[in-house]
């Protein structure tokens, strides 16, 4: 009689337990059933690696990118790697079913679909990207990755969505080019304190400063004295009422798009070696 301490092997079944996630992706309920669904799922350190590469050039100069990169490349080292489901969606720039309920701002479907049209954004090896979306059809994809969350979440089994992951894994995986959104959910690693949710990997990283100038970012959902007209102060430290500062918009510098291109290019070097490899 074997005997199996699956303490030890738990996470050989991480790639069952993405594979119901993904279906469950791919048959979720939804509002306009127009909704198109594509999946990947990446495991193993050699396909995980490119993904950590990846993250480390998007957290330079992101703080949320940066928790991602820091949290996988932790599980990297030792060795205890989660599974990556990839989500990609498609058709939702365009609404076939003119129900023209104004959400999106327009006051019928067809001004919609040709404003989509004009202005339409890809998913950049870097940024973000792929709207203008139908209002309807991105709650069909908020539905779509919750079925898949709630799926692996009934195993007990730690997952999150990261678009971060998921562009990360939309640059390695050609099933998944020409997608409008793709997030990746990170299943497991299993055992031990959650590393998706706790991020125990982020301990003594950030400083107070660090954390309060991330919320700052936030405005104005957060530290806005009157979120109203006007203009509002903003609650930036212990004296922002004596020295009062205030909500301003601002572009940025030439040299962030600079930046940003030498960065595609790195990104583009860490793909081309991955396909290469393979």
């Amino acid at each position: 009689m074997a005997i199996i301490d699956f303490d030890k092997v738990a996470n050989d079944e991480l790639v069952s337990i993405a594979k119901m996630g993904a279906l469950a992706a791919l048959n979720a309920p939804q509002i306009t059933e127009r909704v198109q669904v594509k999946t990947s799922i990446i495991h193993g350190k050699e396909d995980i690696l490119p993904m950590v590469k990846f993250l480390r050039i998007k957290a330079e100069d992101s703080f949320v990118d940066f928790g991602e990169y820091r949290t996988l490349a932790k599980c990297y080292e030792e060795d205890r790697l989660p599974v990556v489901l990839i989500i990609g969606i498609n058709n939702l720039r365009q609404m076939e079913l003119n129900w023209n309920c104004g959400a999106c701002g327009f006051a019928t479907c067809d001004e919609f679909n040709k404003y989509a049209e004009e202005v339409r954004t890809e998913i950049g090896a870097y940024g973000y990207g792929g709207g203008p979306f139908c209002c309807w059809k991105a709650i069909d994809a908020g539905i779509i990755y919750d079925s898949a969350c709630a799926a692996i979440a009934d195993c007990n089994v730690e997952n999150r969505p990261e678009a971060s992951v998921g562009q990360a894994g939309m640059q390695l995986v050609p099933h998944l080019e020409g997608c409008e959104w793709v997030s990746g959910v990170t299943i497991g690693p299993c055992g031990g304190d959650q590393v998706w949710f706790n991020r125990p990997a982020l301990q003594e990283t950030f400083t107070e400063e660090d954390v309060v100038e991330h919320l700052r970012r936030a405005i104005p959902s957060h530290f806005l004295a009157f979120p109203g007209t006007g203009d509002p102060k903003v609650k930036y430290g212990p004296d922002w009422e004596t020295n009062p500062r205030y909500v301003r918009f601002e572009g940025k510098p030439k040299e962030f798009y600079e930046e940003h291109a030498r960065k595609r290019e790195r990104i583009k070097k860490i793909v081309e070696q991955f396909k290469k490899e393979r």
